[in-house]
């Protein structure tokens, strides 16, 4: 799991699976009170799974919000509206 505060001092979360494989790629959000937590975004992959290993979080100063799921092949996605839509990055083909 990865934690980050973002500018408007929102909690954000990213999930890693468990020991079943399973349950990793979500990124979530906590309530005011950090009582909940609410899904924004799953990271999946061709077959339609839920299975990023691991995903890493990281807000920028200005509130954009990037993720990172290391699963082949990686994925990075980035929200500019407070996670209401991610969008997937194109990664640089390497030489």
């Amino acid at each position: 799991m990865d934690l980050e505060i973002a500018p408007d001092n929102k909690l954000w979360a990213s999930t890693t699976t468990n020991h079943q494989g399973s349950g990793g790629g979500s990124i979530l959000v906590a309530n005011s009170d950090i009582s909940a937590f609410s899904l924004k975004h799953t990271i999946t992959y061709n077959d339609g799974a839920n299975n990023a290993r691991r995903t890493e979080l990281e807000i920028a100063s200005n509130g954009d919000i990037y993720a990172l799921s290391s699963e082949n092949p990686v994925t990075i996605v980035k929200s500019t509206n407070n996670g209401a839509s991610f969008t997937p990055l194109t990664l640089p083909v390497g030489s």
